[in-house]
């Protein structure tokens, strides 16, 4: 049985490391430049690695190894294993809908070009006025311009909050944070 489980985990981990690394690619390329297209394909490789939790096959496998012929880090990694398949199979349109929230919100803080003096101005050049400039006036426009990016998303934030902690309820918690 010990043998079996250590088959099954080592053949599923190494499926789930290849759209990892995939997912992971996607959302960093999306992040540093939120375009329509790179949020699709980030919101694809995500729905890929999921996919992995959908194969009823693989799953009734590990419901079948019995938990007590394992090892105690065995057990935990089949815990969490049962446990992934079970929460991404029983709330998958709830999962669905946040993952894609939060790209959105996402991709409209990323794609805000903050300006000051209707300028444009980068978020790295912001950063560097917020911390080094001693012209207040200058600190307070940029100040400013942080504020309207954070404007721009705080009722898609509002949104998220709400669904996050509706989902956290599914599993005892009272709020997700």
């Amino acid at each position: 049985m010990v043998k079996k489980f250590i088959l099954l985990r080592n053949a599923f981990i190494r499926k789930l490391k290849s759209r990892i690394k995939e997912n992971k690619l996607a959302t960093w390329n999306f992040y540093i430049n939120s375009t329509e297209d790179n949020m699709n394909k980030s919101i694809i490789a995500q729905q890929n690695l999921k996919e992995l939790y959908k194969d009823e096959k693989t799953y009734k496998l590990f419901q079948e190894i019995n938990i007590q012929d394992l090892s105690p880090v065995e057990q935990r990694h089949l815990e969490r294993l049962l446990k992934e398949f079970k929460k991404q199979n029983e709330f998958r349109t709830q999962l669905g809908e946040l993952d894609i929230l939060e790209k959105e919100i996402s991709k409209k803080y990323n794609s805000y070009v903050p300006k000051i003096d209707n300028k444009p101005i980068s978020k790295t050049q912001l950063d560097h006025i917020l911390q080094t400039s001693i012209n207040l006036a200058l600190r307070k426009k940029a100040y400013q311009a942080v504020l309207n990016g954070g404007n721009l998303i705080a009722e898609d934030l509002r949104r998220l909050v709400l669904k996050r902690n509706e989902y956290a309820k599914n599993f005892g918690y009272s709020n997700f944070f």
